[in-house]
């Protein structure tokens, strides 16, 4: 019912009908709709307006494998309107990336895991310049490219 979340899932079915979705290049991948009230996954982020731990819970994730390379994937398509995005971003680094904006990996079951956030808006164009840029998506193309290493 949200107008964002619509058109990210439009241009998502869209997208995988092509024949050249990278989605087809990995062995599985699923997704699903986060329920703010239902789901547990979240990015913990400091809300200095209310001085304490919020969590972020990114509307959509996704899970996809090839080989042993696990990706978690969250996408979060509000836009930039949206307040806090640099904070719940900051959260996302804290836990999922080193000092240098490398992704961390996680081995499970022989498994590297890594975690992935996105945030899609309709232009990426008008992101400011800087170091949150690289999160902003606005093609699904680009989007599942880069989560997925392809």
């Amino acid at each position: 019912d949200t107008d964002s979340e619509v058109r990210f899932l439009n241009r998502l079915q869209d997208y995988i009908k092509k024949q050249d979705c990278v989605l087809r290049q990995l062995d599985w991948w699923m997704f699903s709709k986060l329920d703010q009230y239902l789901d547990t996954p979240f990015i913990p982020y400091y809300d200095p307006k209310q001085n304490r731990i919020a969590r972020f819970i990114p509307d959509f994730i996704f899970w996809g494998q090839k080989g042993d390379t696990y990706t978690i994937l969250f996408v979060d398509p509000k836009g930039m309107e949206q307040i806090d995005w640099e904070r719940k971003t900051d959260g996302y680094r804290r836990l999922f990336e080193d000092a240098e904006t490398n992704l961390k990996r996680f081995d499970h079951e022989g498994a590297q895991v890594s975690v992935r956030l996105f945030l899609f808006t309709k232009d990426r164009n008008v992101c400011p310049e800087g170091n949150y840029k690289r999160f902003w998506m606005d093609s699904a193309p680009t989007l599942f490219k880069t989560a997925f290493g392809l």
